[in-house]
């Protein structure tokens, strides 16, 4: 996938998670790297950082959606990758294992700040079409309003070969609190899970059989694990 076509996208996947300890990605990693490249954004360290801005209704509808295991939910959020001009708004649906994302760029005048986002003027300058009117009506709808800024450093590996599979490892899973609008410069000092990373395996069609032998192997275990609710409940329940 090329990064012009990063700017505005709409794909079907599945997802399976996996929460483990950091120390046994050091057993996991070569074996990956084996088998995908490291994804073209990564620095040469293999990273980068992700970003996510997470909006909810002032009953954290989306939060309690997924305690309840509704089959099919959204999420609502902002992401940038360390540039903050650089801003994507994404709704992200869920159908048991099938994750379904949209995803566009904002306006370049759109910035981190309770202005343009708290009060959603941004949505008026999107370009025409069936997101721009999902998103006016789900924000109105459901009063979305900034609840939570969540970071965390990716590991990132795709396949070699086509684009059915992906492999993403994320690690130090820092979360802070909106305060009064205040977006820009978060101090993200709240760790959510400070000795665990989250392995994640996204594809279209079959596993492959090195991945299979992965999972068996460390014997990890299929986790619901979410990265906003993990921050509802450190930030807004503890």
């Amino acid at each position: 996938m090329t990064k012009q076509k990063l700017n505005q996208l709409h794909f079907r996947r599945l997802e399976f998670k996996y929460v483990v300890p950091t120390a046994l990605l050091d057993l996991v990693i070569p074996t990956i790297s084996r088998y995908l490249d490291a994804d073209e954004y990564a620095n040469k360290q293999g990273f980068y950082k992700v970003n996510s801005l997470y909006f909810d209704s002032p009953r954290l509808i989306c939060y309690q959606q997924k305690l309840d295991g509704i089959l099919f939910r959204k999420k609502y959020r902002v992401r940038y990758y360390g540039d903050k001009k650089k801003l994507f708004f994404e709704i992200k649906r869920k159908s048991g294992d099938t994750v379904f994302k949209d995803r566009i760029l904002l306006p370049t005048t759109t910035r981190l700040n309770q202005q343009s986002l708290v009060n959603h003027q941004f949505l008026h300058h999107l370009p025409d079409g069936k997101l721009k009117g999902e998103l006016k009506t789900d924000y109105h709808r459901l009063n979305l309003k900034p609840k939570v800024l969540i970071s965390y450093l990716r590991r990132p590996f795709v396949s070699k070969f086509s684009n059915n599979l992906r492999i993403t490892l994320d690690y130090d899973l820092k979360a802070s609190k909106i305060k009064n609008g205040e977006l820009l410069d978060l101090e993200t000092t709240n760790y959510v899970s400070p000795d665990l990373a989250v392995l994640e395996i996204k594809f279209n069609e079959s596993l492959p059989a090195w991945v299979r032998h992965i999972i068996t192997a460390h014997n990890l275990q299929r986790d619901s694990f979410s990265k906003y609710a993990s921050a509802i409940e450190k930030l807004y329940k503890s």
